[in-house]
């Protein structure tokens, strides 16, 4: 399974993903703002769909090489 969007921190660096891609590099402080910001602009974007009447994106299709874990 991925992530839409994710963020992932370490030694005062940080990481901003979106959609498996990196967005941004960053100071690890800033991350937050960065993903907030970041989920502001999917918000608007899907607002905007379901105002014309759009269907919304779908997540990330899973692959078929990825590994199922045993429950």
């Amino acid at each position: 399974m991925h992530a839409d969007i994710g963020i992932a921190g370490g030694q005062q660096k940080g990481i901003l993903y979106r959609k498996g891609k990196v967005v941004a590099t960053m100071p690890e402080a800033e991350l937050v703002g960065a993903l907030v910001a970041e989920l502001d602009k999917i918000a608007a974007e899907d607002a905007r769909l379901i105002a014309a009447g759009l269907p919304l994106p779908e997540g990330i299709p899973e692959l078929e090489s990825e590994p199922v874990l045993a429950g």
